[in-house]
């Protein structure tokens, strides 16, 4: 499995936006451990919320897909982005300081 395979599994829906793993992630972190994958995506939120505004959030994260309709989540943060102030890098550092393992060496 590879990190393009979420883009793939995600192409035609509006709520998940793949993003390109940063170069500065890949310092911090494996692509891959234990059979998770790493990848970050944009999670649009428009249905939760009364306003009806694109509440976004950035999504750092290792998961599995194990059919097109079941991912299984491993370790991984996000942050609402609407008055986020950390940037990818910050989310990886934080999964590599709760996560060692999922961390470069």
């Amino acid at each position: 499995m590879k990190e393009s395979d979420f883009k793939e599994l995600w192409k035609d829906n509006k709520m998940y936006e793949h993003v390109p793993l940063p170069k500065s992630v890949l310092k911090i972190l494996k692509r891959q451990y234990n059979g998770y994958v790493l990848h970050a995506f944009i999670y649009h939120d428009t249905r939760k919320w009364s306003d009806g505004k694109d509440h976004k959030s950035m999504v750092l994260g290792f998961d599995k897909i194990i059919s097109a309709n079941y991912v299984e989540r491993g370790p991984g943060v996000c942050c609402g982005m609407d008055h986020c102030v950390h940037d990818w890098d910050d989310l990886a550092r934080e999964i590599a300081f709760d996560y060692p393992k999922y961390a470069k060496e």
